[in-house]
């Protein structure tokens, strides 16, 4: 049986949603918002997930426990595939378009 956080158009809708929220996020979040009728029917939801299966989820979807947040989830951004991307791809293509962005001195 395959994981209905595999369907990539709830897995975006998830990842926006916890984006929305800010940084700091509980796994009762996810729970609450899949309980929401609109979503139910949106992905063929019958009920709500499990606290089990949130917390696989938010690993999938690059999210991890954070014990001193007090059961709170941050994202990725420390993971070593986000610092690549930020280090070769990112800021090169900042410096490229630098030049052609607003400069404001206060």
């Amino acid at each position: 049986k395959s994981s209905m956080i595999n369907d990539e158009d709830l897995a975006v809708e998830l990842n926006l949603h916890l984006q929305s929220i800010g940084k700091f996020i509980k796994a009762g979040n996810l729970i609450q918002y899949l309980a929401e009728p609109d979503v139910q029917q949106r992905f063929g939801l019958k009920k709500t997930i499990s606290l089990a299966t949130v917390k696989c989820w938010v690993h999938v979807l690059n999210y991890w426990w954070e014990h001193n947040h007090h059961g709170q989830y941050v994202d990725g951004h420390e993971h070593l595939d986000v610092i690549n991307y930020q280090q070769n791809v990112f800021s090169p293509q900042w410096k490229e378009l630098e030049g052609w962005m607003w400069h404001w001195s206060w």
